[in-house]
């Protein structure tokens, strides 16, 4: 192990991450106490030094440091993993709050301490197991989980994907700056921890290889049928099976039959779009965000957004920066977070704490992830955000600086931020109801895009939100 590589690499260690690596690896509780408890933090990725005093945290990196050079001359082994209540205790102290027990399970599970898959009482015979077929529909991230652990189980299986290649929502959504806004070192596999990540955002080129490594690495490719969709099922009673009917893209169809259908094809994966009067006249090009308009140059370009959900969030900054002007049509106030390393960068050092330090990598996930509980809290705190972007009227405009934000996630403002300063890219809070044919560009949807005709789940929903915001200022 190189020192001075592994003492660069402790500098920039998450301190809380590090207390817990040394309490479990040490089975010393002397780090779960004063002076060592890090501070409360509701960020989603917390404060570095956890609150410390600057000789506590080189006390910690000094011990981890010997640690490292114990294990790695042979003079110290890893000890047992911690059971559910020792589990909740570090918890608790990493996190600076109390976390109910009812957590223990599942961070056992994906911490990777506890083993998530099926075990069988009396494995069945092999010849049981071939007859016993199962089918897959979609190769996206959860189809291919389902894939990996009936192949676990010895299940004879075999998955259908429409598309020419594995990835599902990322495969098919290539619209600019196409990303998470989850951080990724936990919008991965369990069983397929990746400590190679460039970003703590990553993007979705890097999302779609994650998942083709995986597909390679777990042999799942040869199981897959690509270009095939189902486009009829139905029960057999009297065979106890499916009868499923699929078609290929070159429009030749085969009947198959399995004991059990996985259906996994995502809520997103076809594009609604609005129904808007007047869009068959309308004279520019117009598309989804979902099936982004490539060969169509914005430069100069009068752009319209409608929506303002997550996808709209990431490729508005891009938008924003090639086109003469852009308007944004909202219908419903969103919330929406404050940045935080967004388009920040993982270090070498931080993959070498991943790849190098026992356990880092799943307290790093405990320390990022937080607690429900500090997450209510937070949205308790920063209500304001949101009250902001409810108290414009209908028509009026939104300064730049107050971005729409999903309404299933909490999306970065920084997301939509244009690159040029001094730059606003007003938002109206109407739907768009009618286009005008003589207008050039649109780009519509509940996610919206360049001339994108756009989509939205929850519509009812957002009206009736509208309605009750509307009875309670009456």
């Amino acid at each position: 192990m190189n020192a001075s590589e592994r003492d660069a690499a402790l500098q920039q260690a998450s301190v809380p991450t590090l207390l817990m690596c040394l309490a479990q690896i040490t089975g010393d509780d002397t780090w779960l106490k004063e002076p060592f408890l890090p501070k409360r933090d509701i960020s989603i990725f917390a404060e570095p030094t956890g609150g410390l005093s600057p000789q506590a945290q080189q006390a910690v990196r000094e011990a981890i440091a010997r640690v490292l050079d114990e294990l790695h001359s042979g003079q110290r082994t890893l000890p047992p993993l911690p059971d559910e209540a020792q589990l909740v205790e570090m918890m608790s102290v990493c996190l600076g709050e109390r976390v109910p027990s009812e957590y223990a399970p599942l961070a056992m599970e994906e911490m990777g301490y506890r083993d998530r898959r099926v075990e069988w009482h009396t494995p069945p015979a092999a010849d049981r197991l071939e007859d016993f077929k199962a089918l897959v529909i979609g190769a996206g991230f959860t189809g291919l989980c389902a894939a990996y652990r009936l192949k676990e189980m010895g299940f004879a299986f075999e998955v259908v994907e429409k598309n020419a290649e594995v990835g599902g929502t990322w495969w098919e959504n290539t619209y600019p700056e196409s990303g998470v806004d989850t951080p990724n070192h936990f919008y991965s596999y369990s069983y397929a921890p990746n400590t190679t990540w460039t970003s703590n955002y990553s993007k979705r080129d890097e999302m779609l290889a994650y998942q083709r490594k995986v597909t390679q690495d777990q042999g799942l490719r040869e199981h897959i049928e690509f270009e095939t969709e189902v486009v009829q099922m139905r029960w057999l009673d009297d065979a106890q099976q499916w009868e499923v009917q699929t078609r290929r893209s070159d429009g030749s169809t085969r009947t198959r039959r399995a004991a059990v259908v996985i259906s996994c094809v995502g809520a997103l994966n076809r594009p609604k779009l609005t129904a808007i009067k007047g869009i068959d006249s309308f004279k520019g090009p117009w598309w989804h965000s979902a099936r982004w308009r490539h060969d169509v140059s914005l430069q100069g370009k009068r752009v319209a957004v409608i929506g303002t959900g997550a996808s709209a969030m990431q490729f508005m900054r891009t938008v924003a920066g090639q086109a003469e002007h852009v308007t944004i049509f909202q219908r419903s106030p969103q919330w929406a977070r404050p940045p935080q390393d967004y388009h920040g960068t993982v270090s070498p050092e931080s993959r070498w704490l991943l790849e190098n330090v026992p356990y880092y990598y799943a307290w790093l996930c405990v320390v990022s992830i937080r607690s429900d509980v500090a997450l209510r809290r937070w949205l308790a705190a920063h209500c304001a955000v949101r009250s902001e972007l409810a108290a414009p009227r209908a028509g009026d405009e939104l300064p730049q600086r107050q971005p729409a934000a999903s309404a299933h996630r909490l999306p970065h403002e920084s997301d939509r931020r244009p690159p040029r300063p001094g730059r606003e890219v007003p938002a109206r809070l109407p739907a768009l109801r009618q286009t005008h044919p003589d207008r050039q560009w649109l780009v519509s949807g509940a996610q919206a895009s360049q001339c994108v005709a756009g989509h939205r789940g929850g519509r009812s929903r957002g009206r009736q939100r509208d309605r009750r915001r509307q009875r309670r200022t009456a």
